[in-house]
C-alpha cells in the first residue's frame, strides 16, 4: 500500500517538473525571440537616423537627400573662416508622412506676380530672371544652388536651378535658398533643417509640406519662415535661440506658428532671429538678442515675439546678422543690435539696443532696405544705392567700413540688390548682375576666386 502512495506521488513529481520544465521552455524562448526583435529594432532605427524619412508630399527620389555632419555656425566672426561650435539639439522625425494643418481663405487665393529679384544671406547668391529661369553660385557643400549636385568646390559662375516653374520671388538663406510660386506654394532646396550636429539637404527643388496660401518667404541662416495670407505666420528649421517664435528652443521639422502674432505686414528672418513688420506699422521681434537685435532696450533673447518699443510708421524691414533695420514712411531708416564694421550707419561702431537713425540718407527717396553680415544697402528710387558698413570702396580703393551711408558710384538703373556676409550684390534692369566684395569662394560669381573683388563685377553665366 505504502509502495502504491509513494509511486504515485512520484509519479506527481515528475508531471509537475515536466510541466515547470515546459514553463521554463517558453520564458527562455519567449527572452530569446524578444532579444532579437529589439536588436532588429535598435537596427532599424540606427538605419533611419541616417537616411531621415521624407517629409514632404511628393516623395521625391532618395539621390536628391542628403545627410551631412556639421555645426551649427552660432557665432560667425568678422573674418573669413567662420568660428564654429557644437550645438546639441533634439529634433523628432515622425514615422509618417507630415500633414500640416494649414490657414485658407477662399477669399484671397489671387496668384501671384512674377518679380525679378536677386537675394543672398551669407555666402552663395541666386537670381530670380525669369518664372522658370533661376541662377545661382557661391558655395554648394548642402546643394544650396540647386542644380541637383552637391560639391565641396564652389562654383565661381552662375548654374541653372533645375526644375523649377512658375517662381514670383526667391529669398536665400545661410546655406539653404527657398522660392515662392506663383500659386502661392514653396519650394526649397540645400539645407532643409538641422538635427543636432547633422542637417539635412536636398540638391534640387522640392515642395515645402505642400504649403498653400504663402504670400512671402524670409530665409535665416538655418531656419525659414512663411507669411500666410491670413497674416499669420510661421517658421521650421533651427530654434536654439527661439528664432522660431513658438515659445520653445527646440529644432521644428514641420512649420510651427508663431505665437501671439497676428496681422503680419511682413516677416524677415536674420541670422539668428526674426521680426515681423505688423499692418499697424509697429515691429515685432524674437530670437537671439546677444547684440539687441530685438530693439526693446536689453540683451535678452525671447523665444516669442516682444513688441521694439517706440517704433511706428514702419513701412517695411529687414534683418541681417544680430541687427536689423527699417524703413520708415517718411524715408528716414533707423537700425539696431550689432554695429561691428558700422553697419547701424548711425556715425559710431557701437551696438545699440533700441533704434538709431541712419546718417547720410537725409533727402533720399528710399525704394527699397537691404541687411546682411556687415553692411547694409538702400536701393533708391532714382535706381541707385547706398551702402554703410564694412569694405566699402570708394573711387577704387577699399576702406574697413564707412558709418554713414554713401553712393556707390558708377552704378544705375539697379531694379534690386542683395547683401551676404561680406559681398553685395546688385540686379539691372538688363537682367545683369553685378557683385563685389570677398570672392574667396566665388561669392561675386565673375569666374574667378579672386581673394576680394572691391568693384563691382560682372556675374558670368546668367545667360
Amino acid at each position: 500500500m505504502s509502495d502504491n502512495l509513494n509511486q504515485q506521488k512520484n509519479d506527481k513529481n515528475n508531471k509537475l517538473m515536466d510541466f515547470m520544465s515546459i514553463i521554463c521552455l517558453i520564458v527562455f524562448g519567449a527572452i530569446f525571440i524578444n532579444n532579437i526583435y529589439q536588436n532588429q529594432l535598435t537596427q532599424s532605427l540606427e538605419n533611419t537616423s541616417d537616411n531621415p524619412i521624407d517629409t514632404t508630399n511628393l516623395n521625391p527620389p532618395t539621390s536628391i537627400l542628403e545627410t551631412t555632419t556639421t555645426t551649427k555656425q552660432k557665432n560667425i566672426s568678422h573674418n573669413t573662416t567662420p568660428i564654429t561650435s557644437p550645438v546639441t539639439s533634439t529634433l523628432t522625425i515622425p514615422a509618417t508622412t507630415l500633414s500640416i494643418s494649414q490657414p485658407t481663405n477662399t477669399t484671397l487665393q489671387a496668384s501671384l506676380s512674377f518679380q525679378p529679384s536677386i537675394s543672398s544671406k551669407y555666402e552663395h547668391s541666386c537670381v530670380l530672371l525669369e518664372r522658370d529661369k533661376i541662377k545661382c553660385w557661391g558655395p554648394n557643400d548642402y546643394g544650396q544652388l540647386g542644380n541637383g549636385q552637391k560639391s565641396d568646390y564652389p562654383s565661381h559662375s552662375a548654374v541653372s536651378v533645375s526644375n523649377l516653374k512658375d517662381a514670383a520671388r526667391i529669398s536665400v538663406g545661410g546655406m539653404g535658398t527657398c522660392v515662392l510660386l506663383t500659386d502661392s506654394s514653396v519650394n526649397c532646396w540645400g539645407v532643409i533643417y538641422p538635427k543636432g550636429e547633422k542637417v539635412y539637404s536636398y540638391q534640387s527643388p522640392y515642395n515645402v509640406y505642400s504649403l498653400q496660401n504663402v504670400i512671402a518667404v524670409s530665409s535665416g541662416y538655418l531656419h525659414t519662415c512663411v507669411l500666410f495670407k491670413d497674416r499669420t505666420a510661421r517658421c521650421w528649421g533651427n530654434n536654439e535661440d527661439g528664432q522660431l517664435g513658438d515659445g520653445t528652443n527646440e529644432d521644428k521639422i514641420e512649420p510651427v506658428e508663431v505665437r501671439d502674432l497676428f496681422e503680419v505686414k511682413e516677416i524677415a528672418a536674420g541670422y539668428f532671429h526674426t521680426c515681423a513688420l505688423l499692418m499697424d506699422s509697429t515691429v515685432k521681434c524674437w530670437g537671439n538678442n546677444e547684440f539687441g537685435e530685438l530693439g526693446n532696450g536689453t540683451k535678452v533673447s525671447s523665444n516669442i515675439p516682444i513688441v521694439v518699443p517706440n517704433l511706428s510708421d514702419v513701412k517695411s524691414i529687414s534683418a541681417g546678422l544680430g541687427y536689423t533695420c527699417v524703413l520708415l514712411n517718411n524715408n528716414n531708416v533707423k537700425c539696431w543690435g550689432r554695429n561691428y564694421g558700422g553697419q547701424l550707419g548711425d556715425g559710431t561702431t557701437n551696438d545699440r539696443t533700441t533704434p538709431v537713425s541712419v546718417k547720410g540718407l537725409e533727402g533720399d527717396e528710399i525704394e527699397k532696405i537691404v541687411t546682411g553680415g556687415f553692411r547694409t544697402c538702400v536701393l533708391l528710387k532714382n535706381k541707385t544705392i547706398k551702402c554703410w558698413g564694412e569694405g566699402y570702396t570708394k573711387n577704387g580703393v577699399t576702406v574697413d567700413y564707412t558709418t554713414h551711408a554713401e553712393l556707390i558710384p558708377n552704378l544705375e538703373n539697379i531694379i534690386d540688390v542683395a547683401v551676404g556676409r561680406q559681398h553685395t550684390c546688385v540686379l539691372l534692369n538688363d537682367k545683369t548682375v553685378k557683385c563685389w566684395g570677398l570672392n574667396n569662394i566665388g561669392q561675386t560669381g565673375d569666374g574667378t576666386f579672386n581673394y576680394y573683388n572691391p568693384l563691382p563685377v560682372k556675374v558670368i553665366g546668367l545667360e
